[in-house]
């Protein structure tokens, strides 16, 4: 009888040591490339919301500087006639002033003409849609 020699790769164990100990490392290695991009992507999106957040802080700053005329008072007295919740934009602009919202009673836009500091009132757009009116008013204050 013949012997005959066959290779048995699963009894060989060295050969199969080094090839996942190659496996561990290259998995190490593609790991550690993944943090270390992780990490260089988020570092500067943090510095940026830090940038974004004292840009903030300065532009409420500058606005509160070139609108120091403005009667705050008077426009927050707008907002409890018509309702905090109603008003859907408020622009200022110098002493002009641009309101857009919804209402339930047109009586409210005519009690804002009856405050004093109040001129040039006027009411340039209302659409009835179901309960409310939706309305644009321009006026001046001062």
């Amino acid at each position: 009888m013949k012997r005959y020699k066959l290779v048995n790769f699963l009894d060989n164990s060295s050969i199969q040591d080094r090839t996942y100990n190659t496996y561990k490392l290259l998995a190490l290695f593609i790991i550690s490339l993944i943090i270390i991009k992780l990490f260089l992507y988020f570092s500067p999106i943090k510095h940026l919301e830090n940038n974004v957040s004292k840009i903030q802080v300065n532009n409420n700053e500058e606005t509160a500087k070139e609108y120091n005329n403005l009667n705050f008072s008077q426009i927050k007295r707008i907002y409890s006639i018509i309702g905090y919740s109603n008003v859907d934009e408020l622009v200022a602009i110098e002493n002009n002033i641009e309101i857009k919202g919804k209402c339930n009673n047109l009586r409210a836009l005519e009690s804002i003409k009856d405050i004093d500091i109040i001129k040039d009132y006027s009411i340039e757009n209302v659409i009835k849609e179901n309960d409310y009116y939706n309305f644009k008013i321009r006026c001046k204050i001062g």
